[in-house]
């Protein structure tokens, strides 16, 4: 796996996916990821019986969010409609407005 160090990670899950093994899974990734400059949750899907109740709550157990801009429920992955994120890319995140702006692609 490449670092991530200093990265915007871009994560989403598939229709498989329930709160508890996404907690699971993504406490995980944070472990091995060192400090990251940003977080972009997709959008899950309705089978994954995933709310915005339960995902602030995993959110919350990881102090090294509360200092970086995530934006969650966002249209790219598996849910439709979706945008495709260039990897390599560069971007700006502004958590308080809700943007995602490409800067390079």
């Amino acid at each position: 796996m490449p670092s991530l160090r200093g990265k915007v990670l871009f994560i989403e899950d598939d229709q498989m996916t329930i709160p508890e093994t996404f907690a699971r899974d993504f406490t995980s990734l944070l472990q091995v990821v060192g400090k990251l400059e940003g977080l972009v949750i997709g959008r899950f899907q309705r089978a994954s019986k995933m709310t915005e109740e339960h995902l602030l709550y995993i959110l919350d157990k990881h102090p090294m969010l509360k200092s970086i801009p995530v934006l969650y429920d966002v249209d790219f992955g598996h849910a439709q409609p979706s945008f495709t994120f260039p990897i390599g890319g560069t971007v700006d995140l502004n958590s308080e407005n809700h943007q995602i702006v490409l800067t390079k692609f």
